[in-house]
């Protein structure tokens, strides 16, 4: 930590102008970001700047992200109705994450969220709504519809147990994140 006019600051977090704050796993991370930020010229809007966080300020960080945490977790049974995910097979082996994402952002802009593996051939894709749900499925559903060059050969929306496991699953990953 270091002093600055009597306040001590938290090397984590950098405020960048007119960026909002930046935060980073350690403290050497951080320092060697404000080191290269100090040294470089910015881009076509000018130059950047930025100063690390009083600690009152990064209080003020916490108490924002925690708020924002807990109303998020009571918005997640809103997030949670039925029929929502679609189960998207027949995609590439070689597939790459986002290549799926934008092709399926194209067909129905209501996406939310992408669960796909690189090397797997099938995705499950959680939707704005159901009415988006239904709309993608029906796209999907075509005999020419693809997913980011592969020809789709089956697209539904998840129901009972396999939409119980698929929210175990995120669930489960949320507790290991």
């Amino acid at each position: 930590q270091k002093q600055c006019g009597g306040e001590r600051l938290d090397l984590r977090f950098i405020n960048l102008n007119p960026n909002p704050e930046v935060r980073y796993g350690s403290r050497m991370d951080a320092q060697e970001a404000f080191d290269s930020l100090s040294n470089s010229e910015g881009d076509d809007t000018g130059p950047i700047s930025g100063r690390f966080l009083t600690r009152a300020e990064e209080m003020q960080y916490w108490v924002r992200f925690y708020r924002e945490r807990r109303i998020r977790s009571e918005t997640a049974s809103e997030d949670r109705k039925s029929g929502r995910i679609v189960k998207v097979i027949g995609l590439d082996e070689f597939c790459n994450w986002k290549a799926v994402y934008n092709s399926l952002l194209k067909l129905e802009a209501g996406v939310v969220y992408l669960n796909y593996n690189v090397g797997e051939e099938q995705c499950k894709v959680r939707m704005k709504d159901t009415a988006s749900a239904q709309r993608l499925v029906q796209k999907l559903s075509t005999d020419d519809a693809e997913v980011a060059g592969a020809r789709v050969s089956s697209a539904s929306i998840l129901e009972g147990e396999e939409e119980a496991e698929y929210w175990a699953l995120v669930d489960a990953n949320t507790k290991r994140a």
